[in-house]
């Protein structure tokens, strides 16, 4: 579901720390769907202070960056 349709931002105690909704669809013409996905701030920050990881070599596996 590579197409965020719509985020929606949900206040929590925490104001530091929301719940982050997203609405995402395809592009897909074999497969058609939706799908509604829930994440916590504390999360995305999370994923964003890393560690990533990148495609290294000719056989273009997946490794720490």
């Amino acid at each position: 579901f590579p197409i965020a349709e719509d985020i929606f931002l949900l206040s929590t105690r925490d104001e530091r720390n929301p719940l982050v909704y997203g609405v995402f669809t395809t592009t897909s013409s074999v497969f058609k769907g939706s799908a509604v996905c829930v994440y916590s701030m504390a999360d995305i920050r999370a994923v964003f202070n890393g560690p990533y990881a990148h495609k290294e070599s000719v056989d273009h596996r997946w490794v720490q960056y």
